[in-house]
C-alpha cells in the first residue's frame, strides 16, 4: 500500500528504516537508511554470516519484519 501511495505522487525511491530496537534482524540494520527504487527491491541477507539466504524485498515484506519504507516525494 505505502509503494502504490508513493508511487502515484510521484515517488521513485524509499529509505529503508527500522524500528532501532535490539530485535532488528542483521540484514535489516544492514539496510536501515539506504535509498531504494521502488522498481528494483534490494536483495537482504534473512540468514546469517555462516548461512546466508539472500532474499529480494522492500522493508516490512518479509515474515515479522517491522521495517518501512519512507517515501522520497519531490519538492516541486
Amino acid at each position: 500500500l505505502t509503494e502504490a501511495r508513493a508511487q502515484a505522487v510521484g515517488s521513485t525511491h524509499y529509505v529503508w528504516r527500522t524500528s532501532g530496537d535490539s530485535d532488528v534482524r542483521a540484514g535489516h540494520r544492514h539496510m536501515n537508511g539506504k535509498v531504494f527504487a521502488w522498481a528494483d527491491p534490494p536483495m537482504v541477507n534473512e540468514g546469517d554470516a555462516k548461512r546466508p539466504n539472500w532474499i529480494q524485498h522492500h522493508p516490512g515484506e518479509i515474515w515479522n519484519c517491522r521495517c518501512y519504507a519512507e517515501p522520497i516525494l519531490s519538492k516541486e
